[in-house]
């Protein structure tokens, strides 16, 4: 994705009006502020079902996967070069790196829940942002799945009383 936004930014004429699918992206998230806040709020439920911080909140999140969207997260180590996380559709597997670290492989798992559990809002917030390059829809769609999440891995609301439990010490945070 750089190196696309790269090369259209190398590559149009500086005279040119015309935004990449990239820009307008970008732009979309600028002009957000970077928050998004029914997303923010989705993400913030579903991370208080999950519950407490902890070493086996990867797990209740693979559980939550099984038992709300009947997909089974597996775990498997990747052919070389391979990033892999993919969705299987048709038997309904989430196939995921197990060589990725459990923060890692939670927000992978996340951004594909994201995209299925919030597809109705997502199609709702992208229909808002009537982007002009058709490209922009994809990419602004796995943008908003990551920013999911992100916002379910960290929701704000935890981690603020955490951070205050912590008198903003960011060692003892992380």
């Amino acid at each position: 994705e750089r190196l696309a936004g790269m090369d259209a930014a190398l590559t149009r004429d500086p005279q040119s009006a015309v935004t990449s699918a990239y820009e307008e992206v970008r732009d979309f998230f600028h002009y957000a502020d970077n928050y998004i806040d029914p997303l923010d709020r989705a993400a913030e439920t579903l991370a208080s079902e999950l519950g407490e911080f902890g070493p086996d909140r990867l797990r209740r999140l693979i559980d939550y996967c099984a038992e709300t969207h009947g997909i089974r997260v597996a775990l498997i180590a990747p052919s070389i070069g391979e990033t892999l996380v993919e969705l299987d559709r048709a038997s309904r597997t989430l196939w995921v790196n197990s060589h990725l670290d459990p923060s890692s492989q939670f927000f992978r798992i996340a951004t594909a829940l994201g995209g299925l559990e919030q597809a109705t809002l997502l199609d709702d917030l992208l229909d808002a942002a009537s982007f002009k390059a058709p490209e922009a829809r994809p990419i602004a769609r796995m943008g908003l799945a990551n920013y999911f999440a992100g916002a379910l891995h960290m929701p704000y609301g935890a981690f603020l009383k955490a951070a205050e439990a912590y008198r903003f010490d960011i060692e003892e945070l992380a």
